[in-house]
């Protein structure tokens, strides 16, 4: 299989055209905000229509400023979209679903798809979205308490 780099402004009517004719498009996203479920370099994502989006789903959407983004929705409320990335505490609050290119159906490990539908993976969302903090909060009361002990040992 061949591999090309593409930036995502110049992927966006192309993956709407795959989608629309094949239903689906593979795509290898870039970045840091989605680990630990979706990692660049290892994994690939499934994208399709995005349609009956709902908490927990992951969608790739462009932001007003042009940046081109792959998030989880932790809330909807109407036309608006709370979205975060799974590694990001911050929310991005007031995204309109017409801003939506496409929602993810899948994650590729390798070559094997996880379906991103089944009750086991949205099990896994709903506990990591709703433990982040808790996840976060304890780790850095670790790191400080690790940090006091190492200045105070010197």
């Amino acid at each position: 299989m061949n591999n090309f780099d593409f930036t995502s402004k110049e992927l966006e009517p192309v993956i709407f055209e795959v989608i629309e004719k094949k239903g689906c498009f593979r795509l290898f996203p870039k970045g840091e905000s989605m680990r630990p479920f979706i990692k660049e370099g290892e994994d690939s994502v499934l994208l399709v229509a995005p349609e009956n989006l709902k908490k927990y789903d992951i969608i790739f959407y462009k932001r007003p400023k042009g940046q081109y983004v792959i998030h989880r929705i932790i809330k909807v409320k109407g036309d608006s979209l709370t979205l975060s990335g799974d590694n990001q505490f911050f929310k991005e609050e007031g995204v309109k679903r017409d801003s939506v290119i496409a929602k993810v159906g899948g994650i590729y490990k390798g070559e094997r798809l996880i379906n991103v539908n089944k009750t086991g993976y949205r099990i896994k969302a709903f506990l990591w979205v709703n433990t982040k903090l808790l996840r976060h909060g304890f780790g850095g009361i670790v790191r400080r308490i690790k940090k006091c002990l190492i200045f105070k040992g010197k």
